[in-house]
């Protein structure tokens, strides 16, 4: 899957689990850019990411990425 369309999955994903179906991210947006991404809403974002594309990210993964497009990386090199 290319990263355009990784991007625009996540951004579904983004707009369900933040309640805002305007939003619009890039690879530079981190949770300091979306009003109301905070450490609960973090575990339902990493949980639906999970779901969306049957894999499992691993804590270091997680905790190493900074933005967007360090998820978006990080799911192109596990497909």
């Amino acid at each position: 899957m290319s990263k355009e369309k990784l991007l625009t999955e996540v951004q579904l994903i983004c707009r369900e689990i933040f309640k805002k179906p305007e939003l619009t991210i890039s690879e530079s947006t981190s949770s300091d850019d979306v009003e109301g991404w905070d450490s609960i809403t973090n575990v339902f974002f990493i949980d639906q990411i999970e779901k969306k594309f049957d894999t499992k990210l691993s804590l270091m993964d997680i905790m190493d990425m900074d933005n967007i497009g360090d998820l978006l990386s990080i799911l192109e090199k596990q497909k």
